[in-house]
């Protein structure tokens, strides 16, 4: 049996190999279900009942491979899946069709799983969080590595399209956290940092961006929020607006501004807080200006924006261009 270390030097090698021949931005989440479509693989999604996650079908004769998504699971997972089927189809696994369930605990060899199963995993975590792009993200939220906190693995999570569990697994593997720190957060569950907002939110996500995101690529579902937190000083008469955008993908539910100190403090700082929900599937930039009421969108002194492409939360049917992607 192949040891955890060859294991996981093949799937490092495949997955690079992979993401280098399509071409991959390391700045943006990756685009996998794009990427198995570009690969002549019929992509569908569907319900499927009790665990299954999703099939494998590899080619026969004439015929196409395919790859089945459980439409009910949430989007990361689907992603995870895609990739674990990909690596199936670009090692040319021959076994007759899989009925996969996955796991994103890939920080050992699973016992009594099958070696290209676990290959797989751990191809699925490289694929989709590659080394440049875990350092990209870094980088742009400001991140130290050694030790992050729950709520930074949430929006780092958020920001490549993975789960939390499946980020600190991989954060983990390429050393970006400490063993220690990565016993702390697996014990922590994405409601408990959501539960910070004060809303029961279930499977829905809130996006926490602040100053540093801008230009980022977001790939949310509809029914999700994003939580905006901008610097304002109220006293220059400069406030965020937002510039015109689709107010059907995007809908501006609240603005309000938290300051620093007292009330009477004349000239002090704050923080606008802007709410938005993301109501449909669709493409979108979320353009802010910094300016004053009174004064035109050209007075506007600093700006900030976001590349929206929202989804649908259970999405049945095939996979075609047609469809959002997950790329700006």
């Amino acid at each position: 049996m192949a040891s955890r270390r060859n294991l996981m030097r093949v799937a490092v090698e495949e997955a690079g190999r992979s993401l280098r021949s399509f071409g991959v931005s390391y700045s943006e989440p990756v685009d996998v279900f794009k990427i198995v479509h570009n690969s002549e693989i019929e992509l569908l999604f569907r319900p499927l009942e009790g665990r299954a996650d999703g099939f494998y079908i590899p080619p026969i004769g004439k015929q196409k491979a395919g790859v089945l998504l459980n439409s009910r699971r949430p989007l990361s997972r689907k992603r995870y899946t895609a990739a674990h089927e990909f690596c199936h189809f670009i090692r040319k696994d021959t076994a007759n069709i899989r009925v996969e369930t996955m796991s994103e605990d890939f920080c050992a060899v699973r016992q009594g799983i099958a070696e290209d199963e676990t290959l797989a995993d751990f191809f699925a975590a490289h694929f989709l969080m590659p080394s440049k792009l875990v350092t990209h993200y870094y980088k742009k939220l400001g991140l130290r590595a050694g030790l992050l906190a729950p709520s930074e693995i949430y929006r780092l999570a958020l920001c490549m399209g993975t789960s939390y569990r499946a980020t600190c697994n991989q954060l983990a593997n390429l050393e970006f956290i400490t063993r220690d720190n990565y016993e702390g957060l697996i014990r922590i569950e994405p409601c408990q940092i959501k539960a910070e907002w004060g809303k029961e939110l279930g499977n829905r996500d809130v996006w926490p961006i602040d100053h540093k995101m801008g230009g980022l690529t977001l790939i949310p579902q509809v029914e999700d929020t994003i939580r905006v937190l901008l610097p304002e000083t109220p006293s220059t008469g400069y406030v965020w607006h937002p510039a015109k955008h689709n107010d059907f993908i995007l809908k501006l539910e609240s603005t309000a501004l938290c300051l620093a100190g007292s009330d009477e403090f004349i000239g002090q700082s704050g923080i606008r807080e802007m709410i938005f929900s993301v109501r449909e599937p669709g493409r979108d930039t979320l353009d802010l200006r910094l300016r004053r009421p009174w004064e035109g969108e050209e007075s506007a002194i600093e700006s900030f924006s976001l590349h929206i492409v929202s989804t649908q939360r259970e999405f049945n049917g095939h996979y075609s261009p047609q469809l959002q992607s997950f790329a700006a």
